[in-house]
């Protein structure tokens, strides 16, 4: 049975998981409109409303305009990089016209409020915001030489966690059993991907979307983590009403948490 609400689902990786969620958005009446990159097991859904391809270029204004267009009561990213290109829609949203000011409430009820957006961006942020309301926090600082990595390995037992700022799902992160090692993974984190790095992707995964990102050449700031033992975990929250710091957790990443509608 099919309700007037609507959810616009953007993924620009091939993960399934985001699948599954549409498909139980369907089962609940939900309007289903899907953003996501050729092959993607989106595409296998039936039932959907419409069905668009990542953009890979000019991806703020083409999403922007999709937003305007179909105007969804929600909108599910899949993905880091998603968040941060509707972050980028938001802020190019125009207040002053109407179109702009739906966009941004559109994005604000589906990604929180935007002061907390920069928590998704910067690692150290979210750590210093979690510790300053109380919440166990694993050690961090700033990593900006070879030498602060030195400093840190003296002075914090191994093994040691560095992680570049803006990186997701995996990539951008490494624990280092060695000081050697520590020294040898930032001096590879702090500097851009390497073009070769970046054909293999494209071409072994046909990923244009990182190979893209990798072309910019853009170094990115680094983190020294303490390693905290234990299983991997997860945490999501989905709440009715937004609050101040109404977000889902996981273990170094903070993301705000889909307000749920009544359905």
């Amino acid at each position: 049975m099919k309700n007037d609400f609507t959810v616009l689902i953007i993924s620009s990786v091939w993960w399934s998981a985001i699948t599954r969620a549409a498909l139980e958005f369907l089962e609940s009446g939900v309007r289903v409109h899907a953003i996501c990159p050729p092959g993607h097991s989106l595409r296998c859904i039936r039932g959907l409303d419409s069905l668009r391809g990542y953009p890979c270029v000019a991806a703020i204004s083409t999403l922007s305009t999709i937003i305007t267009e179909i105007r969804p009561d929600l909108i599910v990213p899949a993905d880091d990089r998603v968040v941060g290109a509707l972050h980028q829609v938001h802020d190019a949203a125009d207040p002053t016209t109407q179109a702009g000011r739906a966009c941004r409430a559109i994005i604000e009820t589906s990604l929180g409020q935007p002061d907390c957006f920069a928590y998704a961006r910067t690692r150290l942020r979210l750590i210093d915001a979690l510790r300053a309301r109380g919440i166990p926090t694993p050690a961090a600082a700033s990593m900006a030489t070879v030498e602060d990595v030195r400093q840190w390995c003296a002075t914090t037992p191994g093994p040691w966690v560095l992680k570049r700022d803006r990186s997701w799902g995996g990539s951008g992160v490494v624990i280092a059993d060695t000081v050697r090692e520590a020294e040898s993974s930032f001096r590879r984190l702090s500097q851009p991907v390497r073009m070769a790095c970046a054909l293999r992707v494209l071409l072994a995964d046909r990923d244009i979307y990182s190979f893209m990102e990798a072309t910019a050449r853009q170094s990115m700031p680094v983190i020294a983590q303490a390693h905290i033992s234990g299983m991997p975990a997860n945490i999501m929250v989905a709440l009715r009403w937004s609050r101040p710091f109404g977000q889902f957790c996981g273990l170094d990443k903070l993301y705000p948490v889909v307000v749920m509608p009544p359905f």
